[in-house]
């Protein structure tokens, strides 16, 4: 098998890898390249190819950081005995490359053979670390809508009826002007709540997707809603394989009495099971947050629409190098006790 790494996604990688994913039923949205870097357009991102008489057989997207490489919900194989190869390629490219860790979240696989073998290599491997482990929310798209909605804490039921009492409606936003509201939105919403935002430019991010949801609608869609003609919030859906993500919910602070979020989503399952998706992401469950209040907040939100949690395996830790991960280890631990203390006074 021949590993490859690049930082350029020509158009023959980029339709090499569409069509390599049109034969899979699932794979995640942060290993689609087109939505990875429109997410993310500061964030210097790797792509490793697999190739087996010439035909990719797996890829796996890299973001590189403080020389930690991650690997997120990936690497995506065309089956699960191309997955440990692949590993051990990224792990042996980033070990010459005088990195410290290399992380990987694995996708859903058949079995945990994978971890046997990856144990093998050279590196030591450490599992279990929660705060990197991923599981999220599924809800079920193939029942007629009143079913789907029957599933709903009866709170959030009552809210969505709220909405539609009050004159709510729910519209795409399909113009560069709507969605550069809803980002005006989000960045007032993640300000007054006192929360650090995931995406930095975020109107550049949405105007970004607004263009690839016009050219790939398959991709992903923005909802919004709307009181008396105005935006007040609204969601946005990024798609891969079998499955819609919901990946922003934004609300407006200032209309704090109107549920806007429980429709928005609601909706929005609705809008993916009329484009043949099989499964609503609720994106993310924290086992972390179970303690803290702020993820827990989000994990309630979300457990109103469905307690169907779905566990990926265990996240794998590659330590390529122990004395560089170990001064890396101390000059974060620095800079956060630098902004701690900066933030108290």
């Amino acid at each position: 098998m021949k590993h490859e790494f690049t930082y350029e996604l020509t158009s023959e990688i980029l339709a090499e890898i569409q069509f390599f994913c049109q034969e899979l039923s699932e794979f995640s949205i942060f290993q689609n390249p087109v939505l990875l870097r429109a997410l993310y357009p500061d964030r210097k991102i790797c792509l490793c190819t697999c190739r087996s008489k010439g035909h990719l057989v797996a890829y796996a997207l890299i973001a590189e950081r403080h020389r930690r490489a991650s690997v997120f919900l990936g690497p995506v194989v065309k089956n699960d005995s191309y997955f440990s190869s692949i590993v051990l390629a990224i792990a042996a490219h980033y070990h010459k490359k005088n990195y410290g860790e290399l992380i990987v979240q694995p996708p859903l696989l058949e079995n945990d053979s994978h971890i046997e073998k990856i144990a093998l290599g050279k590196f030591k491997i450490i599992q279990g670390n929660q705060y990197f482990n991923w599981a999220t929310l599924i809800v079920e798209l193939g029942k007629e809508d009143g079913e789907i909605a029957a599933q709903f804490r009866e709170n959030h039921r009552r809210s969505i009826k709220k909405s539609l009492d009050l004159g709510m409606k729910v519209e795409p936003i399909e113009s560069r002007a709507g969605a550069l509201q809803l980002a005006t939105l989000h960045d007032r919403m993640y300000q007054m709540k006192g929360l650090k935002k995931e995406v930095d430019q975020t109107k550049k991010v949405y105007s970004d997707l607004l263009t690839i949801f016009q050219n790939e609608p398959n991709l992903g869609f923005f909802l919004g809603v709307y009181l008396d003609k105005e935006l007040i919030g609204g969601v946005v859906n990024l798609c891969s394989g079998n499955s819609c993500c919901y990946k922003f919910g934004i609300s407006d602070q200032t209309q704090k009495k109107f549920p806007v979020l429980h429709l928005g989503i609601y909706e929005s399952m609705k809008e993916a099971k009329k484009r043949g998706f099989n499964y609503y992401d609720l994106w993310g469950y924290s086992k972390v947050g179970e303690n803290e209040d702020q993820l827990a907040r989000i994990n309630h939100f979300k457990l109103g629409f469905t307690k169907n949690i779905v566990d990926y395996p265990l996240s794998m830790h590659l330590m390529l190098n122990p004395f560089v991960n170990a001064l890396l280890q101390s000059a974060l631990y620095l800079r956060k006790a630098f902004q701690s203390k900066n933030s108290g006074n």
